[in-house]
């Protein structure tokens, strides 16, 4: 026997967190880990230098 949920939510979710991800130039990854069929998406934000380590490498 086959399990069903019961989906709930406007089904935007993944389409809003894309948009922000192509703002910021990050990457989604989506990974099938889960044994009940169940997906893990992870959202790779690139490294920006903070304040400091911008000011070390203008004085390098």
């Amino acid at each position: 026997a086959e399990e069903h949920r019961a989906i709930q939510g406007s089904g935007l979710g993944l389409s809003i967190v894309a948009r922000i991800a192509d703002l910021h130039r990050a990457r989604i990854d989506l990974s099938d880990t889960s044994p009940e069929g169940g997906l893990t998406f992870r959202v790779l934000f690139p490294r920006y230098p903070d304040d400091g380590e911008q000011e070390d490498s203008r004085q390098a």
